[in-house]
């Protein structure tokens, strides 16, 4: 089956930790199917985001397959030159040096591949896996191909532009081309989707309907790497208003197993633990994927002790620094007593191969992410712009922890606090309705000041001296940022900067187009530590026999998710639109 239009829209879900897609047919947008069949030995809505690759540095396995390949290639002694990825999303937040030369480096820490190859072989993998699923659901039917598929990738609300950039470029080298793949922000399809439920129940036991024409809300997703906030309003036109541009930060899950391995560090010294990630690789992974599962079953009123396997190998590394190698039964008990530090005493020991960690450390463990999520909505709510607030919602795979509902429940007693079903699924789903529905967002403000190379008349009160050109006699600044889009201003979905421009001279066949975004409302030159290049392009002129023959019209095209640039050659109103390059 194939077509000039598609009939399904599928959604992936590419997570720090977890990753998962879903689906509906434009039949039936609201009747979203999720795939459970990750695991031959569990059910799973979602895989973890791992990636495995052979000493060629091709695909091999990902997600839970890619776990269980490389635990028996280390079992077995076969793992040289193989490599394996996890947790590689984070290396797109908030990095200045985000390039496509970007590099991420395995489990191993010896082995480095392009960022955007592992992303592009990860979405491959997903989008190859759903194409299976939904023909095997078919079964009987005429094939779907990928023709008859909209592919909505998520991407955290908080990323800047060269970020979302970065994974549109990773989509099309993953064989999704732009005219069948969109963006969606992980917590406006949260947001989205919870439109979709009528009445959510909030934690004093009350039900709620966030469609009424009016209602506010904030929305936290909390995931294994980000936390994402965004604040909505429902419009009496059925769509939703952003009350505050998007925010948040790097204080997801993770958070939580850094806090791990500091521990270990600061029990077992930092040399035994390098020795130990070096040389116990198996035991590593092991020790990491058991940690992953303990820290979700860990309860705020928790009074004994959190159990965790230590593996012996990290146990003998230790005896062998302390050149304490005592055999039998005193070979324990001397490992036991390097445990009784000046940090944790006799809150961290021993038992039977197992760590026992008193509950109070291992709940602070969470402080560090919970805290500053709490002090962050606390910020928000108390901001004039936003207005009353009352309700919250909080999705997200870290939300399902019970450390975390307890500590917003009891910050926010005021409020009525909603963790609506399967809030890890909460983006997936709302990311689906999102692509069937993409003008559901009627405005959003911006994040950043957005703008373009201009020149004008040198102004010593303003422009770096090192700017300073002269031009036909006259002192001018050629690196001014002419904003065209200011930080925090609200702009409506499909918002147009137009202008009309000439070629320089007859001979000049192309025109460069860059656009430049800023952390601060009011910059004055590109230069600016503030400001960066999002990206660039090269327009090809229309061809005539004079300068004003070949006037062309641009027009920046913001309130989406990404920014695009339209262009019009005036003597033939011949016109295209695409997005800016990655460079």
């Amino acid at each position: 089956m194939s077509g000039n239009t598609t009939f399904v829209v599928v959604a992936i879900d590419f997570g720090t930790t977890f990753s998962g897609y879903a689906f509906s047919f434009k039949s039936k947008p609201t009747d979203i199917k999720t795939n459970q069949n990750w695991s031959k030995s569990l059910v799973s809505l979602k895989t973890p985001t791992v990636l495995l690759v052979d000493p060629d540095r091709k695909f091999s396995a990902f997600g839970y397959e890619a776990e269980e390949k490389y635990t028996e290639l280390l079992e077995d002694g076969e793992s040289e030159g193989w490599a394996l990825f996890r947790r590689f999303k984070m290396k797109l937040y908030n990095n200045p040096d985000l390039s496509k030369g970007l590099e991420i480096t395995d489990l191993s820490g010896n082995v480095k591949i392009p960022a955007i190859t592992a992303f592009s072989m990860s979405i491959r993998y997903l989008k190859e896996h759903v194409m299976a699923t939904l023909n095997e659901r078919r079964s009987g039917k005429m094939v779907i191909e990928e023709t008859d598929i909209h592919f909505v990738l998520t991407v955290p609300a908080i990323w800047d532009d060269r970020a979302r950039l970065f994974m549109r470029e990773a989509a099309a080298d993953a064989g999704i081309p732009n005219d069948r793949f969109s963006l969606a922000l992980e917590s406006e399809a949260a947001s989205v989707w919870c439109q979709n439920v009528r009445y959510l129940v909030s934690s004093d036991g009350n039900e709620y309907d966030l469609t009424t024409v009016g209602s506010k809300y904030m929305v936290v997703d909390i995931g294994g790497g980000t936390v994402d906030i965004t604040l909505h309003q429902k419009m009496a036109n059925g769509k939703l208003r952003e009350l505050h541009k998007a925010n948040g930060g790097n204080w997801g899950g993770t958070q939580v197993d850094k806090a791990f391995i500091n521990t270990l560090r600061d029990v077992l010294g930092a040399e035994t633990l390098k020795r130990f990630q070096e040389e116990c690789l198996n035991d590593v992974f092991d020790l990491l994927k058991e940690f992953e599962t303990t820290k979700r079953a860990i309860q705020p009123d928790c009074n004994k002790p959190i159990k965790i396997r230590l593996p012996l190998s990290l146990q003998m590394i230790k005896l062998e620094e302390n050149q304490e190698l005592i055999r039998g039964s005193q070979l324990r008990k001397e490992f036991v007593k390097t445990l009784m530090s000046k940090n944790f005493g006799d809150m961290i020991t021993i038992k039977d191969n197992r760590m026992r960690i008193d509950p109070a450390i291992a709940i602070g463990m969470f402080q560090n992410p919970v805290s500053h999520i709490c002090e962050h909505m606390r910020e928000l709510l108390c901001d004039p712009d936003v207005g009353d607030i009352g309700t919250i919602l909080v999705v997200g795979g870290f939300s399902e922890c019970a450390i975390v509902q307890d500590a917003i429940k009891n910050e926010f007693r005021m409020k009525k606090v909603i963790f609506p079903p399967e809030p890890g699924l909460a983006v997936l789903k709302g990311a689906v309705l999102f692509g069937q529905n993409p003008g559901i967002i009627a405005s959003r403000k911006a994040k950043f000041t957005y703008g373009m190379r201009a020149s004008g008349e040198f102004d010593a009160s303003q422009h770096p001296g090192k700017l300073k050109k002269i031009i036909n006699g006259v002192p001018m600044c050629t690196d001014i940022f002419k904003v065209l889009v200011r930080q925090g201003t609200e702009v409506e979905t499909g918002h147009r900067i137009t202008e009309v421009r000439y070629p320089s001279s007859d001979d000049e066949r192309t025109a460069c187009i860059e656009l430049f975004l800023s952390t601060s409302r009011n910059p004055v030159v590109v230069t600016d530590p503030t400001c960066s290049k999002i990206g660039m392009m090269h327009v090809k002129l229309p061809k005539g026999k004079t300068t004003q023959d070949r006037g062309y019209e641009i027009s920046y095209i913001f309130g989406e998710i990404e920014i695009m640039l339209k262009v019009k050659h005036l003597n033939n109103n011949e016109s295209f639109t695409q997005y800016f390059g990655f460079m």
